[in-house]
C-alpha cells in the first residue's frame, strides 16, 4: 500500500514538471466556462450567506486598519486623487510619534483611534501619509470636512 507521503509527493513532482501545460489547461477550461463557473460561484454565495458574513465579521476585527485604508482610497480616488495612499505602516509610525495622543487634544487613545485628513480629500486634500493625523472621534467629528485652521481650532489651541 502507498502512503499518503508518497503519492503527495508524487502530485508535487508531476505538478512542478508540468506547471505550463497544467496552467494552460486551467486558462482554456476558465475560457470556455465561464457561465457555468460564474453560476457556481453565484450559487455558493447564496447558499453560505452567513456562513461568509462570519467570516467577513471576523476578518474585520483583526483588519479594521486594512478596512479603513480601502475605504480612504477609495474615497480619494473617487474625488480624482492620483497621488500616494497612506499604508497601515504609516498610521502605525504616526501613532508612535504622537505617543499614543491625539494630534488635536492630546487625550490618550485607545484602540478606536481614528485617522483624520487633515486638508480633507473633499476639499482637495491628498491620501498620503503627509496629509493624515490621528484623532479622537470627538476631534474628528467636530472638524468633519473644515481644513486646519483655516474654518476649524482645535481644542487644545481654543
Amino acid at each position: 500500500m502507498v502512503s499518503k507521503e508518497i503519492i503527495k509527493a508524487r502530485n508535487k513532482a508531476y505538478g512542478d514538471a508540468n506547471r505550463a501545460r497544467l496552467n494552460a489547461y486551467a486558462k482554456e477550461y476558465r475560457d470556455n466556462n465561464k457561465q457555468r463557473i460564474s453560476d457556481y460561484h453565484k450559487a455558493y454565495r447564496e447558499e453560505n450567506k452567513e456562513k461568509r458574513a462570519n467570516v467577513y465579521k471576523i476578518w474585520l476585527i483583526s483588519n479594521r486598519h486594512k478596512k479603513k485604508e480601502a475605504q480612504a482610497k477609495r474615497r480619494a480616488l473617487k474625488n480624482g486623487y492620483t497621488g500616494a495612499h497612506y499604508t497601515n505602516e504609516d498610521v502605525c509610525k504616526l501613532l508612535d510619534n504622537q505617543m499614543g495622543l491625539c494630534a488635536y487634544c492630546n487625550v490618550l487613545l485607545d484602540s478606536t483611534y481614528q485617522v483624520d485628513h487633515v486638508i480633507p480629500i473633499a476639499k482637495g486634500g491628498g491620501n498620503g501619509a503627509d496629509n493624515i493625523a490621528i484623532c479622537c472621534s470627538f476631534c474628528n467629528a467636530s472638524k468633519g470636512c473644515k481644513i486646519l485652521y483655516e474654518s476649524w481650532i482645535p481644542p487644545k489651541h481654543r
